[in-house]
C-alpha cells in the first residue's frame, strides 16, 4: 500500500473545502502522508498555503503528516477537486489521477464561529448595531448594483450597514466604488461607514455570521456560475441571489424550497431587501435548510474510501463507480 497521496486544490472554493475531505482521510488512514498542492491564485489577498493552514487549525485537524506545496511541483498521480460535475477514474492506474466533484464537500459538518467570535469579528470590520447587508463575493458590475440596491435602505434606516467584499478586489474596483460616491471604508481602516469593502480573501465563510442578510455575488448577470449560498446557510441567514448558476445547483434549489433563498432579477433587488422577514417565518425556514443540509452530507466519507482503496490497489473503475453513486 502507499503511504502518501497528492491533492491538488487550484482554486480558492476547493481550498476552502480542503479541510473537510483531509479530516476524513485521516480518519480512515492516520499515518498516511497528505501532500496538498495549491495555487496562489494570482492574488496576494489570498496566501492560499496560509488560508489552507488556518482552516484547517480552525477545524481542529492535526497538521502532522501534511505538507503544502506549491500546483507545478505537483506529479501526474493526484486526487483532483473539481467544478466539473463529472466523475474521472483513470482505467488501470494506481491513483494516477482521480477527479472528485467539489460542490458535495460544501454540504459537510463544520465548526462555525461563536458568539464571541462574532462579537470580534464585528468589532475587527467596526460594524455597528442594527441591520447588515453582506454582498459574497461579487462581480465587477455587482458592486454597483448592490450599492444602488441598497440606498434607499440605508435612507430609510440610517443604522444599516453594507458590507461589499469583491471578487477579485484591485484598484480599479476600489476606482468603481469611488465613482458611485457613496461614503465608504475599507476593512483595514479605523473608521465607521455605511459601506464596509472587503480586501481580504478566503475570509468570506466567517463573516457571514455577522450579516442578516447575505447577497449571493456572480449569480445576477445571465451566464454567471453562482457563488457558494450554504456558508450563510450554516449560519441561518436570509439569502438572496440572482436568478443564475452553474455550480451548486443542489444547493440552490434545495435552500430555495426551504425558503431561506430567495431568488431575484437585479431589478428587483432593492425591493427584496426593503421587505422585512417575520421572525417567526425565518426560525421555520432555517430548520427547513437545517435538515436540508444534514440529508446531504457524506461525500467526504465516501472519498475518504475511495483514496483508501486505491492506494491499496483495490479500486477499479467498476468499484468506482459504484461508491461515487452514493453520493448524496
Amino acid at each position: 500500500m502507499k503511504n502518501e497521496v497528492n491533492i491538488l486544490v487550484k482554486h480558492l472554493g476547493a481550498a476552502k473545502q480542503i479541510p473537510y475531505l483531509v479530516r476524513e482521510i485521516k480518519k480512515e488512514l492516520p499515518k498516511l502522508k497528505i501532500n496538498i498542492f495549491y495555487d496562489e491564485d494570482g492574488n496576494s489577498n489570498f496566501p492560499t498555503k496560509e488560508t489552507i493552514i488556518s482552516d484547517l487549525k480552525f477545524e481542529g485537524i492535526n497538521s502532522e503528516n501534511i505538507e503544502l506545496n506549491k500546483f507545478e511541483e505537483c506529479s501526474k498521480s493526484y486526487i483532483k477537486l473539481d467544478f466539473t460535475k463529472s466523475y474521472l477514474f483513470s482505467k488501470g492506474a494506481f491513483l494516477q489521477q482521480i477527479n472528485l466533484f467539489l460542490d458535495p464537500l460544501k454540504f459537510e459538518k463544520r465548526r462555525l464561529l461563536t458568539k464571541e467570535e462574532q462579537k470580534k469579528l464585528k468589532k475587527d470590520y467596526k460594524v455597528l448595531p442594527g441591520k447588515v447587508i453582506l454582498g459574497g463575493s461579487l462581480g465587477k458590475d455587482e458592486n454597483k448594483l448592490l450599492i444602488d440596491s441598497t440606498k434607499e435602505l440605508i435612507k430609510n434606516s440610517p443604522s444599516t450597514q453594507v458590507i461589499l467584499t469583491p471578487r477579485n478586489y484591485n484598484e480599479n474596483i476600489k476606482s468603481e466604488i469611488n465613482s458611485t460616491e457613496i461614503d465608504f471604508k475599507l476593512d483595514n481602516e479605523e473608521s465607521y461607514k455605511n459601506y464596509i469593502v472587503v480586501t481580504k480573501k478566503g475570509i468570506l465563510d466567517k463573516l457571514y455570521s455577522i450579516c442578516d442578510t447575505a447577497v449571493i455575488g456572480d449569480s445576477f448577470e445571465r451566464g454567471n456560475c453562482g457563488q457558494n449560498p450554504l456558508e450563510p446557510a450554516f449560519y441561518g441567514k436570509r439569502i438572496i441571489s440572482g436568478e443564475n448558476y452553474k455550480l451548486n445547483e443542489k444547493a440552490y434549489c434545495g435552500l430555495e424550497i426551504s425558503g431561506l433563498l430567495k431568488r431575484v432579477s437585479k431589478e428587483n433587488l432593492s425591493k427584496e431587501l426593503l421587505r422585512e422577514t417575520p421572525k417567526d417565518e425565518l426560525k421555520k425556514y432555517q430548520e427547513c435548510a437545517k435538515n436540508f443540509i444534514e440529508s446531504k452530507r457524506g461525500a467526504a466519507k465516501i472519498y475518504a474510501k475511495i483514496i483508501k482503496e486505491g492506494l491499496e490497489g483495490k479500486l477499479n473503475e467498476n468499484r468506482f463507480e459504484e461508491m461515487i453513486s452514493k453520493v448524496p
